[in-house]
């Protein structure tokens, strides 16, 4: 199987989740969705289809991902490679312990993202 791509990778916004602030700063909510076509994931993350995407013209200053409640995994934006990477973890004495990136091919399934998405 091979890893995914910024091909495989939908983003579904609507209009009615795009706000525009003083005629240039925009929030956007789209969701994220992508593994449903099988695809695994490769070291450094899961490449972003371009910024117009998310609804900007010129650049994403923020992207907040809203982990989903039943993954075991969670998801962190690397805006310096427009990158979602995956990222796992473990209760250790009854605190949360980040233990790094997810092994390269693994296979994370169908999943969906919600963002919160700060940008021009």
């Amino acid at each position: 199987m091979s890893a995914i791509t910024k091909d495989d990778v939908e983003i579904v916004l609507e209009n009615r989740n795009i706000d525009v602030f003083g005629g240039v700063r925009v929030a956007s909510m789209p969701k994220i969705k992508f593994g449903g076509g099988g695809g695994q994931y490769s070291t450094g993350g899961i490449p972003l289809p371009d910024k117009a995407k998310f609804g900007l013209k010129n650049k994403i200053d923020r992207l907040f991902i809203m982990d989903p409640h039943d993954s075991k995994y969670f998801f962190r934006y690397d805006p310096d490679n427009h990158k979602i990477k995956a990222l796992f973890y473990e209760e250790i004495g009854g605190e949360i312990q980040d233990l790094g990136e997810i092994p390269d091919e693994t296979e994370l399934g169908e999943t969906e993202l919600l963002a919160l998405v700060i940008g021009q």
